[in-house]
């Protein structure tokens, strides 16, 4: 049953990114196939960086408290991190929408 709501829960964020997709084709009379691919490109990306953990943003964040007065008062230890991604629907989605509108928006 869980995976029959992670398969509807995908197959939604890729109606509404095509949703968006149409929006754009249609307000802005911009190519579908194009709008496609930079609309799966873009939810893709936001996707991916709110949905992972560690990486640039937290190392630097990090750092940050490290070298500040409050971390040399406590004797913080700076710990390098390494990032990595949870598989959800939001990512699944967006990146199989995105690699579907490359693969049309190239292959036509």
């Amino acid at each position: 049953m869980k995976k029959l709501w992670f398969a509807i829960f995908t197959v939604l964020v890729m109606g509404i990114e095509f949703g968006i997709s149409y929006l754009i084709f249609f307000l802005f009379n911009y190519q579908l196939l194009g709008a496609m691919f930079l609309v799966g490109l873009v939810c893709s990306l936001v996707t991916i960086f709110f949905s992972s953990s560690g990486g640039i943003v937290s190392n630097y964040t990090e750092s940050n408290f490290a070298t500040s007065i409050l971390g040399l008062k406590n004797g913080y230890k700076f710990k390098r991190t390494l990032g990595s991604v949870s598989v959800n629907c939001f990512n699944l989605g967006s990146v199989l929408f995105f690699v579907l509108g490359f693969v049309i928006a190239f292959a036509i």
